[in-house]
This record gives structure tokens, sequence and C-alpha cells, in this order.
């Protein structure tokens, strides 16, 4: 206040980490002392609570921004959208990574987007798909960097599949 008029305060934060609780409190001085406002908290919103804000104007894990709601109908859910840095509201399941084989083995790598945390990565692999018999291939990549490799050798097929959550 100045005097007996409210006076609004403001202050532009930057640098602040996705997903934090921050506490503030906000003082008055004046010539007749200092008055302590009380302990206040806000949090900034996870990045994948960002991009729910994007695309579909809400952060919440509902309706067509939930994880694993269809919004385009490619077949791909919003959370493997979002884990591939992808636009949740056109198809696009041709920008996923592409498996390679090399003669020896059967490969899928990719770097995860920036911007894209709270994402973990994982990969299944099976010789016949009547019944399946998924067994989970280990992650031989680093930091960002996703390498999921299954040798061919003796397997007359090889089904490999990509896994995304949100822990």
């Amino acid at each position: 206040m100045t005097g007996s008029t409210p006076t609004a305060v403001g202050v532009t934060l930057t640098g602040l980490a996705p997903g934090t609780t921050y506490h503030y409190r906000v003082n008055g001085t004046s010539t007749v002392g200092t008055v302590n406002g009380n302990d206040a908290t806000f949090t900034t919103l996870t990045n994948l609570q960002n991009w729910r804000q994007t695309y579909f104007s809400t952060t919440a894990n509902s309706g067509n921004a939930a994880d694993t709601f269809d919004f385009d109908g490619d077949g791909l859910p919003n959370l493997v959208k979002y884990a591939f840095g992808l636009n949740p509201i056109t198809p696009v399941s041709r920008q996923l990574p592409q498996p390679v084989y090399n003669g020896t083995n059967f490969t899928v790598s990719f770097t995860a987007p920036s911007g894209v945390t709270g994402i973990t990565y994982g990969a299944d692999w099976t010789g016949s798909l009547n019944p399946p018999n998924w067994q989970p291939v280990t992650d031989t990549g680093s930091g960002t960097q996703h390498i999921f490799s299954v040798p061919v050798s003796g397997h007359a097929s090889i089904f490999l599949r990509l896994r995304v959550s949100d822990p």
C-alpha cells in the first residue's frame, strides 16, 4: 500500500525449473517500519503440462489432452507424441524412430527431443506374434540418446516395440 492505497507489485522470473514449487513473500517497508507478508507458493508447470496447454488449452490429463487419448486418430496416444516431440493434432506416425537392420541386429535408435522430460523410454521384442512373448530390450544409449538392439541370429522373425511412460 501507498499510504492507505493498495499498490500492485510484480516481478518477472526467469530460469525456473519445470514442475517445481517455489516459496515467496512480499514485504512492505515505509518510514513507519517493515511489514512481512505471509509465505506463499506457486508451482511451475511440468514440460508435459506446458505441452498440453499449448495444444489443448488445458494442463489436465483428461479429455482430448489425456495421455492415452488419440486426438487425430492415427493410432498414437498423446503421451507417445509428447515423448517424441510430435504434434498431437496432426497424423505423424511416420515421424517416429524407424528400425534399421544391419545384417546382424535389428535396432531402433533416437535422441529424446529437447524439452521432453519425465519420460521413461523402453523397448520389447518377440519372435512371434502368435502368441506374443515380449522380452525387454536393454537401452545401451546414454543421456538423451537411446539405442535398443536385438540380434537377429536364430530368429525367423523379430518384432520390436517401443514403450514410453510418464513415471
